[in-house]
């Protein structure tokens, strides 16, 4: 059993500056993409990815942990949900890998802008995050810039699955022309773009009954 350091969640107090918070996105980011790729390939939905399921080994890497609830897509959720899970999920209960795909741009934003994401917060508030982020004019040098990250968490948080992962090929397919990022990260997004392009998520129309359905109570 490796041993943990810590978690991201006890983590993000200590990362004060934008510098740092980008960073910590940066590593995040690139363990996410590699997470993703695996968990659509074997068909599988991990469905709790929270900043508190992921640890900092002693040699300094990252981990995702708590594959407890490890399931097969498309089952229904065994876990407790909350307002922080991808809409489609709290309102049908089944368990996808677009579901866990919002879960992880959800993880980022709060990374980067030390705010939990929530159904409450509107695509003109993350864009207001990001623009302030933008003004500080951060010099850190990294990898993984903001703008990166800004396209992934936005097509992420789409509401509806559908729409998520047309957005988030989208996005990938941008990424990965990106010659300012590595060899090996390039390849690892074409990896999960060409899984991607492969999936197929429920209908956008029934998502969206099903939420209409759920304002009316």
């Amino acid at each position: 059993m490796p041993q943990v350091s810590s978690t991201l969640d006890q983590e993000i107090p200590k990362n004060k500056t934008i510098e740092q918070r980008l960073r910590l996105a940066g590593e995040v980011f690139t363990l996410y993409i590699q997470a993703a790729t695996f968990l659509i390939e074997g068909n599988f939905s991990h469905g709790d990815i929270t900043l508190s399921n992921i640890g900092r080994l002693s040699d300094g890497s990252l981990r995702i942990f708590d594959f407890d609830s490890f399931q097969r897509v498309g089952n229904m959720s065994t876990l407790l949900l909350s307002n922080n899970n991808a809409p489609e999920l709290i309102v049908n209960g089944r368990t996808s890998i677009m579901s866990d795909m919002y879960n992880m741009g959800s993880s980022l934003f709060q990374i980067l802008s030390g705010v939990e994401h929530n159904p409450t917060i509107t695509k003109q508030q993350v864009l207001k995050h990001f623009q302030n982020m933008h003004d500080q004019r951060s010099n850190v040098s990294s990898e993984i810039n903001l703008a990166t990250l800004e396209l992934f968490i936005f097509a992420s948080l789409e509401n509806n699955p559908v729409e998520r992962r047309q957005k988030m090929i989208e996005a990938l397919q941008v990424l990965q022309s990106n010659t300012s990022l590595s060899i090996p990260t390039r390849r690892t997004m074409h990896n999960l773009l060409t899984t991607l392009e492969k999936t197929r998520v429920r209908s956008g129309v029934l998502h969206s009954f099903g939420l209409f359905c759920r304002d009316l109570f």
